[in-house]
């Protein structure tokens, strides 16, 4: 899969595709560098040399607070990674973006299954179970609060149910075609297939709080 990867990752290159999120992908005379696509032109940049410097990079942000979602558009800057490979190059992103290299082939080779909201609030056990009572409405609304791209810089794929569509964000937030960051140059979409953690959490605490409003007719958990 690997490979397949990268693989794929050259073709985009060589279609001009050179941003994955805040990170910009470049070529250079002994592989590949990637660095924040804001810092093209920045002097004195930290140089690291292996895939596995993402994992720090992407954990913190400017301000050293710790980013609990790696997919927030608050990647610190000031770096320079160089690699030898595509491969090396492939481990970097998935270190910076967990799982978005295979997932952004998935979609552009039409393999993408998306699971819709329902779906994955059904699954869910134990103190998060209450989630599921959620109305179409606040989830609709919860979506707008906690996904737009000042939080997220994953396309959503997913909808609330598979008739029921989402009018709480702007339109390119659910189009893979359109870069969140509004770049000029070419872009790899960061695919979201399934809501995360954090929006089934958010959802729980919207159900709770329905539930402290109108307890007579409200469900528990």
């Amino acid at each position: 899969m690997s490979s397949q990867r990268g693989e794929r990752l050259l073709a985009w290159l060589d279609e001009g595709r050179e941003y994955m999120g805040e990170v910009q992908i470049g070529r250079s005379e002994t592989g590949f560098w990637l660095r924040h696509y804001l810092d093209g032109g920045v002097a004195g940049l930290k140089d690291y040399e292996q895939p596995e410097a993402g994992i720090e990079l992407g954990k913190y942000d400017d301000a050293g607070a710790y980013r609990p979602l790696r997919s927030a558009p608050t990647l610190q800057r000031g770096w320079m990674l160089s690699l030898r490979t595509l491969e090396e190059v492939v481990q970097a992103l998935d270190f910076f973006y967990p799982a978005m290299p295979g997932t952004a082939v998935a979609f552009d080779e039409g393999r993408g299954r998306p699971v819709h909201l329902r779906e994955t609030l059904g699954r869910q056990s134990g103190m998060y179970r209450v989630a599921a009572k959620i109305t179409n409405g606040q989830a609709d609304a919860l979506i707008g609060e906690v996904c737009p791209p000042a939080r997220c810089l994953k396309t959503i794929t997913w909808r609330i149910d598979g008739d029921v569509p989402l009018s709480s964000l702007p339109p390119g937030k659910t189009d893979l075609s359109h870069d969140l960051l509004s770049r000029t140059g070419g872009f790899i979409p960061l695919p979201c297939e399934e809501c995360c953690n954090i929006l089934v959490a958010a959802a729980r605490e919207t159900v709770k709080k329905a539930a402290d409003r109108f307890p007579a007719t409200s469900p528990t958990a």
